[in-house]
């Protein structure tokens, strides 16, 4: 019974994926998507996963906000950067994470990507390491400006997360 709880929040979300993806909210595709959905749950069960973590709303909404800000900004670096015509310089830094816990890692590599002008292009688990490639520096103190504001964002990340060190 405890595992079929634990299933249960999949299989829901499989149901919707399965309505989404035919466009038809009917009662016949609702009915075949828990058919699907129960099969592919029976058959690929998922793994308990460990959180390791306990967010803190406020500094999360921080976290939130300042990210926002670099999806900002980031765009308008990137379209000066077009509109300049100059080939864009580009580095790849080292980001230490200081945590063992998964979801903050995931996290922390999905700001890095959809932050215009940045991308994850590795994760290590062990030891915690993102390397990220950035576009637009020129010289050694861009790269430092740039690897002290992805420290900044690790920080920010692992104090609203409250990931363990």
């Amino acid at each position: 019974m405890k595992q079929a709880l634990r299933r249960t929040p999949w299989l829901i979300a499989l149901v919707l994926i399965w309505l989404f993806l035919w466009g038809d909210f009917g009662v016949g595709r609702i009915l075949s998507g828990l058919v699907v959905s129960a099969i592919v749950v029976l058959l690929f069960p998922m793994p308990p996963i460990a959180i390791g973590v306990r967010p803190h709303p406020f500094r999360l909404l921080v976290v939130i906000v300042s990210l926002g800000w670099e999806l900002v900004a980031g765009s308008f670096r990137v379209g000066a950067m077009v509109l300049r015509r100059d080939p864009p310089r580009s580095a790849v830094i080292e980001v230490p994470v200081p945590s063992r816990s998964d979801l903050a890692l995931t996290f922390l590599a999905i700001a890095f990507s959809v932050t215009p002008g940045s991308s994850a292009i590795e994760v290590w688990r062990h030891p915690g390491r993102i390397y990220v490639h950035v576009l637009g520096v020129k010289d050694k103190a861009d790269v430092e400006k740039t690897r002290k504001s992805a420290h900044l964002l690790t920080e920010r990340v692992l104090l609203a997360l409250g990931a363990k060190k």
